[in-house]
């Protein structure tokens, strides 16, 4: 079979041991989260690296730290064809070259030549070039079935749910650097204008240097950020940018929010709950054009704080939702110090002397709720929400009389 058949249907199998015995080393192809596809079978000497990669069907975590150490996926997605590592005789690992495998100009896998079966063919470079060319039509067709599979994993990571390790290194995204979510409402505007936004907003980040994922959910599509210099003060501005270039004259309909910068993965889903807040809020107040968390956070809370008391809702609301999945003596406790600390204005004594506590057993108690809630009570607008979801709360559902 020649290297240049594009075969859908190819033996992806086949399709390593071919380029191995052209390229002289053995070969393996792996996804964008280094699951192991295919290797070749037609060499026997295989270094420690390899061993392990195969057996495990993964690249193993001592080996990811290398991949990490020399920027592949930073130099795949900069354009890199080819990149090399040495190698690195104290962990058996042998020299090796790889090539992404681009698929719309997105990296959707890699082909992997190492050099523990002797000296490679010399021109072993621009084979492994035209190979990542050919492997593309075979992972057009894995990529169309594996759609679903993605769209659960990008749920899961907006919704806080899963594995966030593997979530990550799915996605490629580095566990600690500066992420937010915007979430778009397409509601109630024309298909052409949908296409614009779709179309213009994602141009709009990559030109902003901003790594993202896409979630369409009916006339919903959110957008995880990602900074690729992991600078959380750089990244929000970059975003509105990209938001004020996606706005036209031809659309004047559609609300755009945007959730706070998180650190890391695991708090994904924070920026997400914060966006669908403002959303929320637009929607309500029927405001239209854009808006970030921080900057309206005052006008969502008090907004949410109205409906609830004019629905009368039986459910907490804000922060104090997080009382929700505690026993109610803990959720009765919790909110007993919160109200022993506004009624004495901050005073800690005084608040543990109407509990009837010890002060140190006070303070214990407010820095324990605080915690358990994410809030910093040195800020003013804070700690005001905070009273007015303390006061709405209480007159829903009154603390239990001991």
């Amino acid at each position: 079979m020649a290297m240049n058949e594009t075969h859908a249907d190819v033996d992806i199998f086949s399709f390593a041991n071919q380029i191995a015995s052209e390229l002289g080393g053995p070969v393996t192809i792996e996804d964008p989260s280094w699951k192991v596809l295919a290797y070749s079978t037609i060499h026997d000497r295989i270094d420690s690296a390899r061993r392990k990669t195969i057996l495990g069907h993964a690249v193993p975590s001592d080996y990811f730290n290398l991949l990490e150490q020399n920027k592949v996926i930073e130099r795949f997605k900069a354009g890199d064809d080819i990149l090399e590592i040495p190698e690195k005789p104290s962990i058996k690992f042998s020299r090796r070259l790889a090539a992404p495998i681009r698929l719309n100009n997105e990296v959707v896998g890699s082909i992997w030549l190492a050099e523990s079966s002797g000296t490679l063919n010399c021109e072993s470079e621009n084979l492994l070039k035209r190979a990542a060319g050919v492997a593309s039509t075979y992972f057009a067709v894995r990529t169309k079935e594996s759609s679903p599979e993605s769209e659960l994993f990008l749920f899961q990571l907006l919704q806080g749910e899963g594995d966030m390790a593997f979530l990550a290194r799915y996605f490629h995204l580095s566990p600690k650097s500066s992420q937010l979510v915007v979430t778009v409402d397409l509601n109630s505007i024309s298909h052409s204008s949908k296409s614009l936004i779709n179309s213009k907003f994602g141009k709009n980040l990559t030109e902003a240097g901003i790594d993202y994922r896409v979630l369409e959910q009916s006339d919903i599509t959110h957008y995880i950020c990602a900074s690729s210099d992991n600078n959380d003060l750089l990244l929000l501005p970059r975003v509105e940018k990209s938001v004020q270039k996606t706005i036209s004259n031809e659309i004047s309909h559609f609300k755009i929010a945007i959730g706070c910068v998180k650190k890391g993965v695991a708090e994904i889903h924070e920026s997400r709950s914060e966006a669908d807040r403002v959303l929320n809020y637009m929607k309500t107040n029927l405001i239209y054009g854009f808006a970030e968390f921080n900057a309206t956070r005052t006008q969502v809370v008090l907004s949410e704080l109205i409906l609830g008391m004019s629905e009368n809702h039986e459910t907490l609301i804000g922060p104090l939702q997080r009382l929700d999945d505690q026993p109610a003596t803990d959720r009765d406790e919790a909110l007993s110090t919160l109200k022993a600390h506004y009624d004495s204005f901050g005073n800690s004594s005084e608040a543990a002397r109407v509990l009837g506590i010890h002060p140190n057993t006070f303070r214990y108690r407010l820095k324990r709720t605080i915690d358990l809630l994410g809030l910093n009570l040195s800020d003013p607008e804070s700690r005001l929400m905070l009273e007015l979801q303390l006061h709405h709360e209480l007159s829903v559902r009154p603390l239990q009389k001991s």
